[in-house]
Protein backbone atom coordinates (compact mmCIF):
# COMPACT_ATOMS: atom_id res chain seq x y z
CA UNK A 1 0.00 0.00 0.00
CA UNK A 2 1.40 3.40 -1.03
CA UNK A 3 1.23 6.21 1.12
CA UNK A 4 -0.57 9.35 -0.12
CA UNK A 5 1.23 12.12 -0.57
CA UNK A 6 0.39 15.20 2.56
CA UNK A 7 0.46 18.49 0.70
CA UNK A 8 0.27 20.79 3.66
CA UNK A 9 3.04 22.83 5.37
CA UNK A 10 5.50 20.51 6.39
CA UNK A 11 5.78 20.54 9.58
CA UNK A 12 1.80 20.34 10.01
CA UNK A 13 1.17 17.83 12.60
CA UNK A 14 -1.80 16.34 11.31
CA UNK A 15 1.15 14.76 8.62
CA UNK A 16 3.60 14.44 11.48
CA UNK A 17 1.06 12.01 13.87
CA UNK A 18 -0.20 10.00 10.64
CA UNK A 19 3.26 9.12 10.00
CA UNK A 20 3.87 7.95 13.59
CA UNK A 21 0.78 5.78 12.93
CA UNK A 22 2.54 4.27 10.56
CA UNK A 23 5.64 3.82 11.36
CA UNK A 24 4.30 2.06 14.75
CA UNK A 25 2.35 0.01 12.64
CA UNK A 26 4.80 -1.34 10.32
CA UNK A 27 6.90 -1.80 13.82
CA UNK A 28 4.21 -3.97 14.94
CA UNK A 29 3.90 -6.11 11.83
CA UNK A 30 7.44 -7.34 12.30
CA UNK A 31 7.17 -8.00 16.12
CA UNK A 32 6.90 -12.12 17.24
CA UNK A 33 3.78 -12.94 17.74
CA UNK A 34 3.10 -14.56 21.58
CA UNK A 35 0.85 -13.93 24.27
CA UNK A 36 2.16 -10.86 25.89
CA UNK A 37 3.52 -9.02 22.53
CA UNK A 38 -0.29 -9.12 21.26
CA UNK A 39 -1.35 -7.85 24.02
CA UNK A 40 1.52 -4.85 24.08
CA UNK A 41 0.90 -4.42 20.03
CA UNK A 42 -2.74 -4.29 20.29
CA UNK A 43 -2.32 -1.28 22.84
CA UNK A 44 0.03 0.31 20.86
CA UNK A 45 -1.22 0.58 17.75
CA UNK A 46 -4.79 1.95 19.23
CA UNK A 47 -2.69 4.94 20.75
CA UNK A 48 0.13 5.34 18.29
CA UNK A 49 -3.82 5.64 15.82
CA UNK A 50 -5.58 7.91 18.58
CA UNK A 51 -2.69 10.70 18.85
CA UNK A 52 -3.46 11.80 15.45
CA UNK A 53 -7.46 11.50 15.87
CA UNK A 54 -7.49 13.38 18.66
CA UNK A 55 -5.10 15.97 17.55
CA UNK A 56 -7.45 16.48 14.52
CA UNK A 57 -10.65 16.55 16.60
CA UNK A 58 -8.69 19.33 18.28
CA UNK A 59 -8.35 21.11 15.13
CA UNK A 60 -12.13 20.96 14.54
CA UNK A 61 -12.65 21.57 18.30
CA UNK A 62 -16.46 24.26 18.62
CA UNK A 63 -14.61 26.25 21.25
CA UNK A 64 -11.03 26.85 22.78
CA UNK A 65 -12.40 24.86 25.93
CA UNK A 66 -13.17 21.72 23.38
CA UNK A 67 -9.90 22.30 21.84
CA UNK A 68 -8.14 22.06 25.38
CA UNK A 69 -9.75 18.80 26.49
CA UNK A 70 -9.12 17.37 22.99
CA UNK A 71 -5.61 18.08 23.06
CA UNK A 72 -5.43 17.05 26.85
CA UNK A 73 -6.50 13.78 25.18
CA UNK A 74 -3.63 14.06 22.73
CA UNK A 75 -1.00 14.33 25.24
CA UNK A 76 -2.67 11.38 27.38
CA UNK A 77 -2.71 9.32 24.29
CA UNK A 78 1.26 10.35 23.20
CA UNK A 79 2.56 9.41 26.70
CA UNK A 80 0.62 5.70 26.48
CA UNK A 81 1.73 5.27 23.16
CA UNK A 82 5.28 5.80 24.42
CA UNK A 83 4.53 3.77 27.71
CA UNK A 84 3.87 0.69 25.56
CA UNK A 85 6.96 1.22 23.34
CA UNK A 86 8.56 0.98 26.21
CA UNK A 87 7.38 -2.31 26.72
CA UNK A 88 7.48 -3.45 23.97
CA UNK A 89 11.68 -3.47 24.14
CA UNK A 90 10.73 -5.63 26.96
CA UNK A 91 8.87 -8.03 24.61
CA UNK A 92 10.83 -8.28 22.05
CA UNK A 93 14.54 -6.77 22.97
CA UNK A 94 15.50 -7.08 19.18
CA UNK A 95 13.45 -4.02 18.29
CA UNK A 96 15.20 -1.49 20.29
CA UNK A 97 16.80 0.53 17.96
CA UNK A 98 13.53 0.67 16.28
CA UNK A 99 11.10 1.60 18.56
CA UNK A 100 14.06 4.17 19.96
CA UNK A 101 13.04 6.33 17.11
CA UNK A 102 9.43 6.18 17.62
CA UNK A 103 9.73 7.21 21.43
CA UNK A 104 11.51 10.04 20.39
CA UNK A 105 8.39 11.11 17.98
CA UNK A 106 5.99 10.30 20.54
CA UNK A 107 8.19 12.60 23.37
CA UNK A 108 8.22 14.80 20.44
CA UNK A 109 3.84 14.95 20.08
CA UNK A 110 3.96 15.34 23.90
CA UNK A 111 5.84 18.00 23.28
CA UNK A 112 3.83 19.85 20.66
CA UNK A 113 0.88 18.57 22.35
CA UNK A 114 1.46 20.57 25.19
CA UNK A 115 3.08 23.26 23.59
CA UNK A 116 -0.56 24.01 21.82
CA UNK A 117 -2.35 23.46 25.38
CA UNK A 118 -0.01 26.65 26.81
CA UNK A 119 -0.41 29.05 24.05
CA UNK A 120 -4.49 28.44 23.45
CA UNK A 121 -5.00 28.54 27.67
CA UNK A 122 -2.15 31.92 27.36
CA UNK A 123 -4.35 33.34 24.97
CA UNK A 124 -7.77 32.64 26.49
CA UNK A 125 -5.99 33.98 29.61
CA UNK A 126 -5.04 37.65 27.85
CA UNK A 127 -8.51 37.40 26.37
CA UNK A 128 -9.96 37.23 29.68
CA UNK A 129 -8.06 40.06 31.03
CA UNK A 130 -8.68 42.27 28.48
CA UNK A 131 -11.88 42.44 29.06
CA UNK A 132 -11.76 42.79 32.81
CA UNK A 133 -9.62 45.63 31.65
CA UNK A 134 -12.78 46.84 29.27
CA UNK A 135 -15.65 46.09 31.71
CA UNK A 136 -13.44 48.30 34.34
CA UNK A 137 -12.96 51.45 32.27
CA UNK A 138 -16.75 51.02 31.07
CA UNK A 139 -17.22 51.29 35.35
CA UNK A 140 -15.59 53.96 35.64
CA UNK A 141 -17.04 55.92 32.84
Amino acid sequence: MTEAPITKHPFDLEARTLKFARAVIRLCRGVKSDTVSREIVSQLVRAAGSVGANYREANDALSKKDFLHRIRITRREAKEAHYWLELLVEADPARDAEVAGLRGQSTNKLGIAVDAMHRRADEARAKAAASSMKADTLAIV
